[in-house]
């Protein structure tokens, strides 16, 4: 995802969700873009929010 991506496509209605998100450092950028949630194989670094 991109800034603009994200904005346009939450302008939209929609949510931005990604898969599969097994890095720590890509979930942090995830998050900081203000994706709405991501996929992941490694439930073991992620703490359900």
């Amino acid at each position: 995802w991109e800034s603009a991506t994200v904005t346009q496509v939450k302008g939209a209605g929609l949510r931005c969700l990604s898969y599969t998100v097994n890095d720590e450092w890509a979930a942090r950028r995830l998050i900081a873009l203000g994706t709405d949630g991501f996929i992941t194989d490694r439930v073991d670094l992620f703490p359900p929010v």
